[in-house]
C-alpha cells in the first residue's frame, strides 16, 4: 500500500467518523427540544402547539390540580397565568413567535420549586 493510498483511506476515515458525530449532534438536538429546562426557578418546554390551546390547556391543568387563579390574561403572543398553590404562589407564561409553537414556562414560589412546577407542566400536558 502506498502513502498515496493510505492518505487517501485515512482522510475517508475522518470524514465517515465526522458524518457520524455530525447527525449524532443533529439527532441530539431534535430530542432536546422536547425536553423541559429548569433556569431561574422556572420550568419551560415549547411544544407545537399555538397559544390558545396551550392557554386553555393550562386553565384545565390548573383545574384539575385544585390550584387557584387570582389572574389571568391572553393576547395573540402569549397569555400568563398567576395564583396560589397552596400558600406558594405560581406563575404560567405562554409565549410565542409564531403561530405554531409555544414556550411554556411555569414558576412556583419566590425562588421556584422544580418539582411542584413539573407537577404543573405535566397537568398542562394532560390537555394537550
Amino acid at each position: 500500500m502506498t502513502i498515496r493510498s493510505l492518505c487517501s483511506m485515512l482522510i475517508g476515515i475522518a470524514m465517515i467518523c465526522s458524518l457520524c458525530s455530525c447527525a449524532a449532534v443533529v439527532a441530539g438536538g431534535a430530542g432536546a427540544a422536547a425536553t423541559y429546562t429548569y433556569f431561574e426557578g422556572k420550568v419551560s418546554i415549547t411544544r407545537n402547539v399555538n397559544v390558545d390551546r396551550a392557554y386553555a390547556a393550562a386553565l384545565s391543568g390548573c383545574k384539575d390540580l385544585g390550584l387557584v387563579i387570582e389572574k389571568q390574561n391572553k393576547n395573540l403572543s402569549g397569555a400568563q397565568i398567576t395564583g396560589k398553590d397552596g400558600d406558594r404562589p405560581f406563575w404560567i407564561w405562554i409565549s410565542t413567535d409564531n403561530n405554531v409553537t409555544s414556550k411554556i414556562s411555569v414558576r412556583v414560589g419566590l425562588f421556584g420549586d422544580r418539582n411542584a412546577s413539573r407537577n404543573i407542566q405535566d397537568a398542562i400536558a394532560n390537555h394537550l
